[in-house]
């Protein structure tokens, strides 16, 4: 992905892509190289992206105070959801417009990290 973000084109993307788009954005932001750059890690991204919502309290974040079963219902469509979960995740923590609207689509479409418990 580029400097734009697409969020309905980034709720397309499979989900090992969206992975690893996400890590090696948080990558390059923690660490200053990328993936690629990278290669002598072999990480389950998986367990590496619930292990980062965990440690960033987003179960709490996003099921409880952004009230994402609230929002879930009030949304018509999934993609819109992604894009206003991406601006709360850029708003609470620091995380590139890459990151986050990555993150946003992995917990919306595919649940992980952040399992919400709504009726």
């Amino acid at each position: 992905m580029n400097k734009e973000i697409d969020v309905a084109a980034a709720y397309a993307i499979p989900t090992d892509q969206l992975l690893l788009t996400w890590y090696d954005s948080e990558l390059l932001r923690t660490t200053g190289i990328g993936y690629d750059e990278a290669q002598s890690f072999g990480a389950d991204f998986v367990k590496s992206f619930s292990r980062w919502c965990a440690d960033h309290s987003l179960k709490t974040k996003v099921c409880d105070e952004w009230e994402y079963c609230r929002k879930l219902k009030a949304h018509g469509r999934k993609v819109d959801l992604v894009l206003a979960l991406t601006g709360f995740l850029s708003a609470i923590l620091v995380i590139s417009a890459v990151g986050a609207v990555s993150a946003a689509v992995l917990i919306v479409r595919e649940g992980l990290g952040v399992a919400c418990e709504c009726d």
